[in-house]
């Protein structure tokens, strides 16, 4: 009897359980007492009141686990996982419905079958918004129940859902049709109100509205019958649409009325003075945004009268500038010239300070190693030196051809001209920079250390010196030859480190490698061919973290390290190489 009209009359239900429990109880049934609370647990979701709901399925749940029944394990899981859908809860109703999918077996034995846990699947998933799997499990729902010829509706429900939101509204109709087409029968009245409403949604979607409202007045009746307040609430709700949607003002405020009355059913007839306050709040807002339209209005026109002041302003700004363009380009073109100079100047002052400090380099002790690479210095800063020398003498010619362009009135070439300046400008200032940077690096190489860490370039540091090094042997060594690379970890920043103690580390290894390479040569056939290979590596502790660890590797493929030397290598002044030539 309960079962009968738990979806139906669910307060009959809770009526009929609360005797058959009171029995049950007393004469120690676990089975009907199990079978009385999932019937009072789909009752009460029924209702809307889904936290009695759950605590009843779980109630269901603690016997079965007490008997140890796995048959009625699985339909408490059915039934837990019905009462979190119902709430809105829906991964917590796929977790126990999975459950049920991993013991198909006990599915029959407890009263179910695989077309309702099918359909159960396939509506969580829907609700969750991931609609291949809902596709898949009830389209599963929905062939099995035409195999067995059931006519359930909502497999039939669901399909018509799933076809509505690819747009398919002409084959949702359909499906939504097919699931109330068997005749009613008190148990699955729920199912379809909730066929009704579908159609009624899908109607209003293609400004069906007459029809759209018979439906939904077909579910509000079915649902007004029964005590599915939750239904009659949505019904409502939805008839209230329909009616202001088609300016049906009256019947849409009657509607508005009943779905209030459904609401203090729903949720305990909350007090009329919180809906006066929504609805004040509502016209406060609303008068809120019809001033701040008036504002924007008001903005939009002032905007407009700057806007057009400023297009005024700017075209006497041009008409000026145009009469005073004769004058800025002479003055740019004297700065620039004067800019020139004082490039040109700088760069032969770079030449001077850096053949000083490698004559400071040669005469230190502590920088002997430094010394060899004078060569690849001078080889580094004549690079930019020759830059500089090329566009000044290029600038010469252009300044030359800007004066006559000037004196004709020809101020479209005449301003060609100076962009051409300008950007050779611009290409001395790069290169005298590069010359700096180079001068500035040996300087600071040069001085002694003043044990103060400062952010490091480490990637730029190693490059430096590993085109000194390379040149600088060059330099003694004519027939010197090798191929050398780099691979740079380019998300290493700065690192707080001593540079002038780490660039002497750095140039001493780089120098060794050369050194084994020059010498494996000398002993190979003409097939080898010497590399040397710098990496830098950032390990971090975590991807993203800060900090971590630097690793710097110089890579040759010389002799090695014979095995006899490998536990001297750190002992200091120890040396493979001949007098005079250890680092």
């Amino acid at each position: 009897m309960t079962s009968y009209y738990c979806v139906s009359w669910p307060d009959s239900a809770i009526q009929f359980a609360e005797k058959g429990l009171a029995l049950a109880d007393k004469l120690k049934l676990p089975t009907n007492q199990i079978d009385l609370h999932s019937s009072v647990s789909i009752a009460y979701v029924e209702k809307g009141n889904f936290s009695l709901g759950l605590e009843h399925a779980f109630k269901a749940m603690e016997i079965a686990k007490r008997i140890k029944d796995k048959y009625y394990i699985t339909q408490c899981n059915i039934y837990i996982g019905i009462a979190y859908s119902s709430a809105g809860d829906y991964r917590k109703a796929l977790f126990y419905h999975k459950l049920v999918l991993h013991s198909l077996e006990n599915l029959s034995r407890s009263g179910l079958d695989e077309r309702v846990l099918m359909f159960l699947l396939g509506q969580s998933y829907y609700e969750l918004q991931e609609f291949d799997s809902a596709l898949f499990y009830t389209k599963q729902s929905y062939d099995l129940d035409i195999v067995d010829s059931h006519h359930w509706p909502v497999p039939y429900l669901y399909m018509g859902k799933l076809a509505e939101h690819k747009g398919q509204f002409i084959e949702a109709l359909s499906f939504y049709k097919a699931s109330i087409s068997r005749e009613i029968s008190d148990v699955a009245q729920a199912d379809y109100i909730k066929g009704y409403m579908a159609i009624a949604g899908i109607l209003e979607h293609l400004n069906k509205y007459d029809s759209s409202i018979y439906y939904a007045k077909k579910a509000y009746q079915i649902a007004n019958s029964t005590s599915l307040y939750s239904y009659s609430y949505q019904a409502s709700e939805l008839l209230k649409l329909l009616y202001k949607q088609n300016n049906q003002i009256d019947s849409a405020f009657k509607y508005q009325e009943l779905m209030v009355v459904e609401k203090d059913s729903l949720f305990n007839r909350d007090r009329l003075s919180q809906m006066q306050r929504i609805t004040y709040e509502d016209e406060k807002r609303q008068n809120s945004l019809k001033a701040e339209r008036e504002r924007l209005t008001n903005q939009i026109k002032l905007y407009s009268l700057i806007s057009s002041l400023v297009v005024i302003l700017t075209i006497v700004f041009l008409l000026v500038r145009n009469s005073l363009f004769k004058q800025r380009a002479f003055n740019l073109l004297q700065k620039q010239k004067s800019d020139l100079d004082v490039q040109k100047s700088k760069a032969e002052q770079m030449l001077i300070e850096l053949r000083a400090t490698q004559s400071q380099l040669i005469q230190s002790e502590k920088m002997a190693s430094l010394g060899e690479l004078t060569a690849g210095i001078a080889h580094e800063i004549q690079n930019p030196l020759n830059f500089v020398n090329n566009f000044s003498e290029v600038n010469t010619e252009l300044i030359d051809e800007l004066e006559v362009e000037i004196n004709r009135g020809d101020f479209e070439e005449a301003k060609a001209i100076a962009k051409d300046i300008k950007e050779n400008e611009q290409k001395i200032n790069h290169h005298g920079r590069r010359a700096d940077a180079i001068v500035k690096g040996m300087l600071q190489h040069s001085r002694s250390s003043s044990g103060v860490k400062e952010p490091t370039d480490i990637n730029a540091l190693c490059d430096e010196y590993l085109r000194l090094a390379y040149h600088g042997l060059r330099a003694k060594d004519n027939t010197f030859n090798a191929k050398f690379g780099t691979s740079f970890d380019e998300s290493l920043d700065k690192v707080e480190v001593i540079p002038q103690d780490i660039g002497r580390v750095i140039l001493n290894l780089i120098t060794n490698a050369f050194y084994a390479v020059i010498e494996k040569k000398r002993q190979s056939s003409d097939g080898y061919e010497p590399m040397v290979t710098v990496t830098t590596i950032h390990s971090r502790t975590s991807p993203g973290a800060a900090g971590g660890e630097v690793l710097i590797k110089v890579k040759d493929n010389g002799n090695g390290i014979p095995q006899n030397v490998m536990d001297k290598i750190f002992q200091p002044f120890f040396t493979t190489k001949p007098t005079g030539q250890g680092t």
